[in-house]
C-alpha cells in the first residue's frame, strides 16, 4: 500500500472511534497499516499517535465500566491496552495518568482474582504514577494514596513490614499536600488510617492506633452527610476503637465501635454492594462486646447481624467466604452462651427458627462446623484470608469434639491448624496466631492420647508464638496462657521442674500484661493459683489468687445489664473468692483470708444490688455522658500495684 493509501486507511479508523466504534482501533490490520506508514514516510502527520492516544482512550473508558461490572474480559482488555500505552509513548505527557490508570486496573483484578502477581504490577505501576507526577500537581496526593492502599493489599498477603512502612509514609504525604476543603481529603485520611491500623496489628504499637483513631475521626468529618464512603469510614473507625479496647479494656470505646457500626449500616443504602460489610463489621462487634461483658443481648444482635450480612452475597459472590466466616465465628460463640436450642431447620445454613419470642436464630450443635467447612470448600488458596478460614474450621472441629467426643474431630482440627500455619509466611504478623493454635489443638489431643510427640511439638510452638508477639500486644497474654499450659501438661506428663517453674512464670506474666484483656488475666491468674497450689508453692498461689481477686471488679462494670453483670460474676466472683481465701489460709494469711472471700462475695452483692441503676437509661438520651462515666468507671475499678481493689 502507498502512503497515501495508508494514511486514509488510518484516517477511517481514527473516524470511526470517534463517532463511537471503539472496535476501529483493536483492528489488527490497522495497526499493520500504522506501523508500515512509520517505516515508509519520515513523517505522518501525528496520524499513528492520535490512533494510540484514541487506543489509550478507549482502555481508560473499558477500565471505568469494568469497575461496577462483574466483566473479567472487559478488565483484562483493559489492563492489556494500558500496559500498550505506558511503554508505547515513555514521553507522553499524560504518562503518569497512563501508569496510575494501569495500577488501578491491575488492583481491581487482583481484589476479584487474587494473583499476586497482579498486586506487584500494580504497586510496579504506582511508584512509576507517582515519580512522573510533578511535584506541584494536584493529583500527586490521590496517586500516593492509591500506592499506599496497593502496598497495603501486597503486605497482607507477604507480611513485609517495608511495605507497611512505605504505606503509612506515603499516606501521611498524601494527606499532608492535601488542602483542608479538598472533596477527595476524606479518602486520603480513610487510607492512611487503614496503614496505621494494620501497622498496630503487625506491632502493637499504641501511638498507631491513637493516630488511626484520629485520622478515622476526621475522615469521617471529610465525608458526605451520607452514602457507602461515609459509612465504610464509619465501620472503619469503629474496627480501630475494638482493636483500642482490646489494649486498653474501656468500654466506652467498645459503645463508641457500636454506635458506628450502627450508623455504618443506617448510612448504607439498601441493595448497596457494600451492606454486607457493614453488617458483618457490626456483627463481630457485638460479638466482642457480648464476650467481653457477657451481654445476651448483643449476642443476639449480632448472629441477626451476620445472617443479614450473608443473605446479601449471592452463589458464587467472592464476599460469601468471608461473610460466612464471621457468621460462623457468631454461631460458634452462641454455641458456647447458650447450647444448642431444638427447633425446625431453617435451610442448608444451619439456622433454626427461634423457639421463644424475641430469641435469636439458634443453632444446632453442627452447625458451626457445617459453615466453616462450607467456607474452605468455597474460598481459593490464594484468597487473602485463606490461613483464617482454616484456622476457624479448625477451632469449630475442636469445639465439636468437646461436644461430642468425637476423636476424629480432634485429628481434623489439628490436620487444619497445620494448613492454616503452612499457608502463612514466617514473618508475617499472623504467624504467632497460627502456631499458638496449632498448638493448643496438639495439646487438646495430648490430654487424649498421651502421645509425648504432641505436647514437645505443643511447647516449641507456644514459644515461638509468644516470642514472635511484641510485648505490648494485647495477644500476648493469651499465648503466654497456651505456653503455660502445655509446659504444664509435659510436668504433669514427665515431672521435670523445669517445665514447671517455666509454666508458673509464663501465667505470671500473663497476669501483669496490663493491655490484655480482664478476662484473660483472670485465667491466668487462677491456673496460676491452682498450679501453683498443687505444687506446694503456697505463698504463690495466695498471690495469684488475691491477683484474680483483684481483677473481679473490672470484670463486670457498671455499664452493662443487671443481668449480665450476673451472668459474668455468678461464674466467677464465688469461685475466685473462695479460692483466694483458701489460698491465704493455705500461706498462714488468716486475716487475708477473710479480707478475700468477702471481696469476692461483696463485689457480686455490690454490683448487683447496688442502688444506682446502669448506664442503658443514660446512654440512650446522653451517650457522651454516658461514655466518660463508663471510662472512670474503669479506672477507679483498676486494682493498685498491690493486687487489692482500688479505692
Amino acid at each position: 500500500m502507498s502512503v497515501a493509501d495508508l494514511t486514509a486507511r488510518l484516517t477511517a479508523a481514527i473516524a470511526s472511534f470517534e463517532r463511537g466504534d471503539r472496535q476501529a482501533v483493536l483492528d489488527g490490520e490497522v495497526w499493520d497499516a500504522a506501523a508500515e506508514l512509520q517505516r515508509l514516510a519520515a513523517a505522518d502527520g501525528g496520524l499513528v499517535e492520535r490512533l494510540r492516544a484514541c487506543r489509550y482512550r478507549y482502555a481508560a473508558e473499558l477500565l471505568r465500566a469494568t469497575v461496577d461490572a462483574d466483566d473479567a474480559a472487559g478488565l483484562t482488555l483493559a489492563i492489556d491496552l494500558l500496559e500498550i500505552a505506558v511503554h508505547e509513548a515513555p514521553d507522553a505527557a499524560d504518562l503518569a495518568a497512563r501508569w496510575s490508570n494501569l495500577g488501578a486496573g491491575l488492583q481491581l483484578r487482583f481484589k476479584r482474582a487474587g494473583r499476586i502477581e497482579d498486586l506487584d504490577r500494580a504497586v510496579e505501576a504506582g511508584f512509576a504514577a507517582v515519580a512522573a507526577t510533578p511535584a506541584d500537581d494536584l493529583r500527586l496526593a490521590a496517586r500516593r494514596s492509591n500506592l499506599s492502599a496497593a502496598l497495603q493489599n501486597r503486605f497482607k498477603r507477604t507480611g513485609d513490614r517495608a511495605d507497611l512502612d512505605d504505606a503509612v509514609d506515603l499516606g501521611s504525604q498524601a494527606v499532608g499536600i492535601t488542602p483542608a476543603g479538598s472533596p477527595h481529603l476524606g479518602s486520603m485520611l480513610a487510607t492512611l488510617g487503614a496503614a496505621l491500623q494494620l501497622r498496630h496489628e503487625c506491632a502493637g504499637a499504641l501511638a498507631d492506633l491513637d493516630r488511626a483513631i484520629a485520622v478515622g475521626h476526621r475522615a469521617v468529618e471529610a465525608s458526605p452527610p451520607a452514602g457507602a464512603r461515609r459509612a465504610g469510614r464509619l465501620s472503619s473507625l469503629g474496627a480501630a476503637l475494638v482493636t483500642r479496647f482490646h489494649h486498653l479494656g474501656v468500654p466506652a470505646d467498645l459503645d463508641r465501635a457500636v454506635d458506628l457500626g450502627r450508623q455504618a449500616v443506617d448510612a448504607t443504602p439498601a441493595g448497596h454492594p457494600d451492606l454486607g460489610a457493614m453488617l458483618s463489621n457490626l456483627g463481630n462487634t457485638l460479638q466482642t462486646r457480648s464476650e467481653s461483658f457477657g451481654s445476651s443481648t448483643d449476642l443476639r444482635q449480632a448472629v441477626d447481624a451476620a445472617r443479614l450480612a450473608v443473605e446479601q452475597c449471592g452463589t458464587g459472590d467472592p464476599r460469601l467466604a468471608v461473610r460466612l466466616s464471621n457468621f460462623g465465628g457468631v454461631l460458634r460463640a452462641w454455641l458456647r452462651r447458650v447450647g444448642a436450642v431444638t427447633g425446625p431447620p431453617d435451610g442448608a445454613t444451619g439456622l433454626r427458627r427461634p423457639v421463644l419470642p424475641g430469641a435469636p436464630f439458634a443453632v444446632d450443635p453442627i452447625a458451626g462446623v457445617d459453615v466453616t467447612a462450607r467456607v474452605v470448600r468455597i474460598a481459593a488458596p490464594e484468597h487473602p484470608q485463606w490461613p483464617m478460614f482454616l484456622s476457624s474450621h479448625s477451632n469449630a472441629l475442636a469445639d465439636r469434639f468437646e461436644r461430642g467426643g468425637a476423636v476424629e474431630d480432634l485429628h481434623q482440627s489439628v490436620t487444619f491448624a497445620r494448613y492454616a500455619l503452612a499457608a502463612t509466611l514466617a514473618g508475617h504478623p499472623h504467624h504467632p496466631r497460627y502456631l499458638s493454635n496449632l498448638g493448643l489443638r496438639l495439646q487438646a489431643r495430648f490430654a487424649g492420647t498421651a502421645d509425648p510427640a504432641d505436647v514437645a511439638e505443643a511447647v516449641r510452638l507456644a514459644w515461638a508464638a509468644v516470642t514472635g508477639t511484641p510485648p505490648e500486644h494485647p495477644a500476648r497474654a493469651g499465648r503466654l496462657i497456651g505456653l503455660g499450659a502445655a509446659l504444664h501438661a509435659r510436668f504433669a506428663a514427665a515431672g521435670a521442674v523445669a517445665d514447671l517453674d517455666g509454666a508458673l512464670s509464663a501465667w505470671e506474666d500473663a497476669v501483669a500484661a496490663v493491655s490484655a484483656p480482664v478476662d484473660v488475666r483472670l485465667d491466668a491468674a487462677r491456673r496460676l493459683a491452682e498450679a501453683a497450689a498443687r505444687a506446694g508453692r503456697t505463698e504463690e498461689s495466695a498471690d495469684a489468687a488475691a491477683a484474680a481477686a483483684g481483677l473481679l471488679p473490672m470484670l463486670a462494670w457498671r455499664g452493662i445489664s443487671r443481668g449480665d453483670q450476673y451472668f459474668l460474676l455468678s461464674r466467677e466472683a464465688a469461685a475466685v473468692g473462695r479460692d483466694a481465701g483458701a489460698s491465704a489460709l493455705a500461706a498462714d494469711r488468716s486475716g487475708r483470708a477473710v479480707e478475700l472471700l468477702e471481696q469476692g462475695r461483696g463485689v457480686l452483692w455490690t454490683q448487683l444490688l447496688d442502688s444506682r441503676t446502669d448506664l442503658g437509661a443514660l446512654r440512650r438520651s446522653r451517650p457522651a455522658l454516658a461514655a466518660a462515666l463508663a471510662a472512670c468507671r474503669i479506672r477507679l475499678d483498676r486494682p493498685s500495684e498491690d493486687g487489692a481493689a482500688g479505692g
